[in-house]
């Protein structure tokens, strides 16, 4: 039996969940990040009260960023399809609200999948490149 999704802005406590789903360990330099301060930043979706989904909300003008779409593995198919929906639509809303022209985000060319499942969202293909993070 499935749970239904919820979608929510991440509070303190789902800060752990957000670094295990983007795979924070395996970055070195970022084992002490503080994830409880989220900044208000972070959407996340919510089975059964747990974490099974993020993504990272930057708001900017003209273009806004919207990074780190994760979700956990343990999702159907149908949830997936789900999630993506509601994490997309949630993110496209407050942008518009924020008064954000465009958005970007770096997807993964790993994820099988992903660029096409955007694509069919509205998303262009704009440049190619590499994200590099560094702890300050």
């Amino acid at each position: 039996m499935s749970h239904s999704l919820d979608i929510a802005i991440a509070q303190p406590q789902h800060g752990q969940d957000i670094r295990r789903l983007i795979r924070c360990e395996q970055v070195e330099g970022l084992e002490e990040l503080d994830w409880e301060n989220l900044g208000g930043q972070w959407i996340v979706i919510l089975k059964a009260g747990a974490v099974v989904g993020c993504i990272q909300v930057l708001p900017g003008k003209p273009i806004a960023r919207a990074e780190f779409m994760v979700l956990d593995d343990s999702l159907s198919n149908r949830e997936r399809a789900e999630a993506t929906s509601m994490l997309i639509q949630h993110v496209t809303m407050l942008l518009r609200m924020a008064g954000c022209g465009a958005m970007i985000s770096v997807v993964a060319d790993d994820v099988a999948g992903w660029p096409v499942v955007l694509e069919r969202r509205g998303w262009v293909p704009m440049i190619d490149g590499t994200m590099m993070i560094r702890r300050l």
